[in-house]
């Protein structure tokens, strides 16, 4: 019985998902039921409130988008935070590099699915952010020295503020985010031959 309450409401957020689907009406689907006393909205607007607490999107059941900060925790390593509110914990990671941060934050999720299983745990569309040293530690395929120069840097510099070390200032930062995005926009521009 109690799983069968428990799936109750997910069968009626599919539902309202496939009601709302295009070729719906735009107003909701509950206004075109004749109920002179609301009850249909009423239970709408319940049901929307469980899917706000279990992080569902009810109006089309998409991956839940949810923002991830990476930012250097001084000699720790690095350290995952969310933006999201999850009821029964903070969704985050930590690791020595950026990768294994994410890979922690990861398993932290799917041991959180075992721990509440009665939760909806929806499957994630994560936005990364990152601090500069994270950034450097995750594309550690860039050459410092290149980015200094397109950013008119010291690539001394450079290499401290990406190792977290020293401080930049806001102008400095603006410079190499600049220079990333030239160095990028040239890559796409380019056609690769054999």
């Amino acid at each position: 019985m109690y799983s069968i309450i428990c799936q109750a409401p997910k069968v009626v957020i599919y539902l309202i998902s496939v009601a709302g689907r295009p070729g719906a009406p735009a107003d909701g689907w509950w206004r075109t039921a004749r109920d002179n006393t609301g009850i249909i909205k009423k239970i709408f607007d319940c049901i929307r409130g469980y899917a706000y607490i279990c992080g569902v999107d009810y109006t089309t059941m998409k991956a839940l988008k949810v923002n991830v900060t990476i930012t250097k925790n001084g000699t720790e390593g690095y350290v995952c935070s969310c933006d999201h509110a999850f009821k029964h914990f903070d969704l985050g990671g930590s690791g020595p590099t950026v990768e294994e941060a994410k890979k922690d934050c990861f398993a932290f999720y799917e041991a959180m699915k075992r721990e509440y299983p009665e939760a909806d745990f929806p499957e994630l569309d994560i936005s990364w952010a990152f601090d500069f040293p994270s950034f450097f530690n995750h594309f550690d395929f860039l050459n410092i020295t290149k980015v200094a120069k397109y950013a008119k840097l010291s690539p001394s510099n450079l290499r401290h503020y990406a190792a977290g070390s020293k401080g930049m200032s806001q102008k400095q930062f603006v410079r190499v985010k600049q220079a990333l995005n030239r160095m990028a926009d040239e890559i796409k521009e380019c056609t690769l031959t054999m």
